[in-house]
């Protein structure tokens, strides 16, 4: 069941996916938390950084795996685990001097996003590199598996850390393991240039062509895709909306199911 796990590069690159998703949904808990309390529980304000934080995967998804085909792909996954951990470490340091604004929140959301829309194609992309082709199937799924388990696993240890600890505390937090994902991606060895596709003719438009003629030529593909595209435009960002005004709002849960006391520190 884990025999994926007995290549170093592999295990390297499950514990950067695990640390990865756990933060990304730990951030998904927090900015929630932190853009209702800025706005006095606004649910539009809450659609739009969710919005702002998802749109950059929608429009640069495709881009990103182009790139990802022609570049250096560990170099490109350092530079967005490095974005991600700059993004942490200066909102959390804004909510703990108590300098943050709304601002701010969706910045951080629109760079991390862009950031997000880069990092999965790359990390998905590495894995044929890490493991031989009979343990792929395997691989593929031990990384599917880390990705669902930290969607329970980070949202709920972001929950109870809240209860400790400010937002600020817990974007530190996150930044703090994002230096561990980061330090994983480091260590993975590869020889030169193995990384790398060469690069053809049509330039990185001519992979996109290429791409969608294929998902047009292929039906089953081309269902699973728009299966993927509905729910990730119709189904996550409901599921983001509704579930912090049902806790907030109608259920009034907050510390220990309660009171609220995710209040943003001013100075």
């Amino acid at each position: 069941m884990f025999r994926a796990l007995a290549y170093r590069n592999y295990r390297l690159l499950w514990l950067g996916q695990t640390g990865h998703s756990a933060t990304l949904w730990m951030d998904q808990v927090a900015r929630a938390v932190l853009i209702l309390d800025l706005t006095d529980n606004s649910p539009t304000m809450l659609s739009l950084v969710i919005a702002t934080r998802l749109a950059p995967i929608l429009v640069f998804g495709l881009l990103a795996g182009a790139i990802a085909d022609r570049y250096d792909k560990k170099k490109l996954l350092l530079t967005t685990q490095w974005v991600s951990t700059l993004c942490h470490v200066f909102i959390g340091t804004m909510c703990l001097t108590g300098l943050v604004e709304v601002w701010h929140v969706f910045l951080t959301a629109g760079v991390a996003g862009t950031a997000m829309a880069f990092n999965q194609p790359v990390r998905q992309s590495l894995i044929p590199m890490t493991v031989p082709k009979e343990v792929l199937l395997n691989a593929v799924a031990l990384n599917s598996t880390a990705l669902s388990f930290m969607r329970i696993g980070g949202t709920s240890l972001a929950g109870v850390l809240l209860i400790w600890f400010n937002i600020g505390s817990i974007y530190i937090i996150t930044a703090s393991v994002y230096v561990l994902v980061t330090i994983t991606t480091m260590l993975m060895r590869f020889e030169g240039g193995a990384t790398r596709r060469k690069t053809s003719e049509g330039g990185i438009f001519g992979d996109l062509k290429e791409g969608f003629t294929y998902i047009a030529s292929n039906r089953t593909l081309g269902v699973v895709t728009a299966l993927a595209l509905i729910i990730f435009v119709f189904g996550m960002p409901y599921q983001q909306v509704f579930v912090p005004l049902l806790a907030k709002e109608t259920l009034d849960l907050g510390e220990l199911g309660r009171r609220l006391p995710f209040r943003v520190r001013r100075g």
